[in-house]
């Protein structure tokens, strides 16, 4: 079935129209443009010359030279094999793999399998370039097809998760309780195994990028040799700051406005004007939020904007965060009603703790909220549309392989190489894509939904029958819907976000004004850093408060934290 193009908004960069036609032996001719990214030393340009004319105008560019942060230590670190071992050995990751024989390209749909960060890295050095290292997502299945690896010995231990070792354990729950489950799974969004691990040698936010809202860190590493190994051609909802660790990557990109000539996996809806792709699904803003999660976000300041509005008597400001809380209540859609009726409650309960409700229930706020939220006070055509939504998006997300993300390009990498299949993909043709190489000790900006395959190599020096190590670390970032530096969000939804993960991290509280997100400048950052980054046998916890910061391997930082024998009563 032929699919409808998506409504394309993109207005960002697009490579020149004056282009060189690559034509292929035995086949039709592909669009190669002759614009290449510019190389620019990242000591010769400041984060705010960095953004105008890159980050503003979703123009790709390549950064000679790796982070200049005080924090970044994985350039010097992570050559060491022995180095990751020791740090990051015992966590548990999830592997990629690939059909070798069938040169099948890494994103392929297979079920990734799980084994110990030594063992794949044991694994690598041996030159096995079937695994492949690459984001690691929370809930994903290992592999239990028995017909695909019942005769494969190393594997065995491997196809389903392993069990919870009490002292390999990434970010461990000490206290058995809801809190700190729910702390770790905030840090997991931003940082998940090894990088856990490796938290000390990079910084949670780059200076180049600092105005932009970190979503996710990554490692993607494997072994090859001279041919290369693909990614497979598809596009990530965030901006990316990819760093070459080592070996080499050879890049083929295209804008998000060849979203339509691109074959994709889901069914594109949209393409906002910052080039995020939109899918069937949630509802999403153009900076990747959900449009329901921001309405709960409004919801829980408008409450607390009325609570203090009533305590400082400014009936302006109650009036005004009103608005805010009934747009809120509208928003949120029937799924969430009873997210939303959480909060209400949890209001109406303070407020009358405050005395600002009267024995009969008659409290102000309670009656506004019930004219939009009682029986039925929902709006009825609100209501039947919202409805009529879920079940579409609940019955259809679009993808034509459900093994596959939608963001994935049904397109093979041999067409995009040889061109010999490029008939059954005739739009493609008609698509600009653009090819360069990113070396070790450089790093590629590329902004939101800018469709790339990418070649690994091993470095030049490795000779050409042999095989050796690609690796590289990138930053996700939240894509900016303004142009302005100092403000490049609609909102802080975000920003609030970000600072309560970073502020867990550094191991201070989020409500601290004076602390600034990701800074490591509060001297509870460096026990919290180090009781993650080592997992063990001690609980580190703040003296103020007591709060939770990580397991370490001995008593260390008593000044900083008070460490207690696990299992020890509080």
């Amino acid at each position: 079935m032929q699919r409808p193009p998506p409504l394309n908004e993109y207005t960002g960069f697009i490579p020149n129209v004056q282009a060189s036609q690559s034509k292929h032996a035995g086949g039709p001719t592909l669009t190669t443009t002759s614009w290449q990214p510019d190389r620019v030393d990242i000591a010769s340009i400041t984060a705010q010359e960095f953004f105008s004319r890159y980050v503003a105008t979703r123009t790709p560019c390549i950064l000679t030279g790796h982070l200049p942060d005080a924090e970044w230590k994985a350039t010097a670190r992570w050559s060491s094999m022995e180095y990751l071992k020791r740090v990051a050995g015992h966590a548990r990751v999830q592997v990629e793999t690939r059909d070798e024989g069938k040169g099948e390209a890494f994103g392929s749909g297979r079920k990734r399998r799980w084994m110990k960060m030594e063992e794949f890295l044991s694994k690598v050095e041996q030159g096995d370039t079937g695994l492949y290292l690459s984001t690691q997502y929370d809930g994903e299945e290992a592999d239990d097809d028995g017909d695909d690896n019942e005769n494969d010995e190393d594997w065995k231990e491997i196809d389903e998760p392993m069990e919870e070792d009490e002292n390999d354990d990434d970010w461990v729950d000490e206290d058995g309780g809801d809190d700190d489950g729910e702390e770790d799974h905030e840090v997991s969004e931003y940082c998940k195994p090894p990088l856990q691990r490796l938290l000390s040698d990079f910084p949670l936010r780059p200076s180049i990028l600092k105005t932009l809202t970190p979503q996710q860190v990554n490692l993607w590493m494997g072994a090859a040799d001279q041919k290369g190994v693909s990614s497979g051609l598809h596009h990530d909802f965030a901006d990316n700051l990819y760093v070459v660790l080592q070996g080499r990557k050879s890049f083929r990109i295209f804008p998000p406005s060849d979203a339509e000539k691109l074959y994709l996996n889901g069914a594109a809806l949209r393409v906002f004007p910052n080039g995020l792709v939109q899918y069937p699904g949630r509802r999403v803003r153009a900076d990747g939020a959900f449009v329901n999660d921001v309405a709960e976000w409004n919801l829980t300041n408008a409450i607390r904007m009325i609570r203090e509005a009533r305590v400082d008597g400014d009936v302006a400001a109650e009036e005004e965060a009103m608005v805010v809380l009934h747009e809120a209540m509208k928003v949120l859609d029937e799924e969430d009603w009873e997210e939303a009726s959480v909060l209400r409650d949890d209001y109406q309960e303070s407020d009358e703790e405050d005395g600002n409700g009267d024995e009969n229930g008659d409290d102000k706020e309670e009656t506004m909220i019930d004219e939009n939220g009682d029986d039925n006070g929902e709006d009825e055509d609100f209501q039947d549309d919202e409805n009529e939504s879920d079940e579409e998006e609940e019955s259809f997300d679009g993808r034509i392989n459900t093994d596959e993300p939608p963001s994935f390009s049904l397109i093979d990498v041999e067409t995009l190489k040889s061109g010999k299949n490029l008939d059954a993909f005739p739009l493609l043709k008609e698509a600009r894509q653009t090819i360069f190489s990113v070396e070790e000790g450089e790093m590629l900006y590329l902004p939101a939904s800018w469709f790339h395959e990418v070649q690994s190599f091993p470095s030049s020096a490795t000779p050409k029958k042999s095989f050796g190590t690609h690796m590289a670390f990138n930053y996700w970032f939240h894509p900016p819907t303004q142009t302005t530096f100092a403000n490049p969000y609609d909102d802080a939804f975000w920003e609030d976000q970000w600072r309560a993960v970073a502020c867990l991290i550094d191991g201070v509280d989020d409500d601290e004004e004076d602390f600034t997100p990701g800074s490591l400048r509060h001297p509870l950052s460096l026990a919290a850093r180090l009781s993650m980054a080592r997992p063990g046998s001690w609980v580190m916890r703040s003296k103020e408060g007591g709060k939770f910061l990580g397991i370490a391997k001995r008593a260390t930082n008593r000044k900083f934290g008070i460490a207690e024998k696990r299992g020890a009563a509080r």
